[in-house]
């Protein structure tokens, strides 16, 4: 765009169309075999999932940069965000559910996400009910004070877990088991 303002338009347009033509005659050379079709296939994948993986960050980055977790009387109130600041709040009776989730690796690394379900009321025009997380991050034992402050009648952690039933393992693999032959054919 800035060469075309400084420069004049046919000249712009030659040297895009000379490169074009040289760039071209270059690749209509090569006789690439399978396998270099399939190394830039897989290369490509991976330049896009890595992409992605940082693009991931980024959002994480700009979305929750100076996250702050405060509370007001019976209010909780949360504030992040780096380029557009975001400030929510929801009374404590309000919150229905309680998410204590840990992937595979945020277990490595000795962390948790802890997120909350409200009521929805009637939002106004506009607003937007979006406290969903309590603690985006934080150590297990952060989340554990967390709910111990906040569900003081809460006995946290409990003292023993309950594994699942030997044969109730099939409805937690339900979905998979007829999901993924199906995934797997159309691959």
């Amino acid at each position: 765009g800035a060469m075309l303002q400084l420069f004049p338009r046919g000249s712009v347009s030659d040297v895009i169309e000379a490169g074009g033509r040289q760039a071209f005659g270059y690749a209509s050379h090569l006789h690439p075999g399978m396998w270099l079709w399939a190394i830039a296939a897989v290369l490509a994948v991976a330049g896009f999932w890595v992409l992605l993986r940082v693009l991931s960050v980024v959002l994480a980055l700009l979305r929750y940069y100076g996250f702050r977790l405060s509370e007001h009387e019976r209010r909780l109130t949360v504030a992040s965000g780096l380029l557009t600041r975001m400030r929510t709040s929801v009374a404590r009776r309000r919150i229905q559910a309680w998410t204590l989730r840990e992937t595979a690796l945020q277990r490595w690394f000795q962390r948790r996400q802890l997120r909350i379900d409200i009521a929805a009321g009637n939002p106004g025009e506009g607003e937007r009910r979006d406290l969903r997380e309590l603690a985006p991050l934080a150590t297990p034992a952060v989340c554990d004070g967390l709910v111990q402050h906040l569900l003081p009648h809460l006995q946290w952690p409990p003292a023993r877990w309950q594994p699942v039933q030997r044969r109730g393992w099939w409805r937690l693999y339900l979905g998979a088991l007829c999901i993924v032959p199906l995934l797997t054919a159309a691959a």
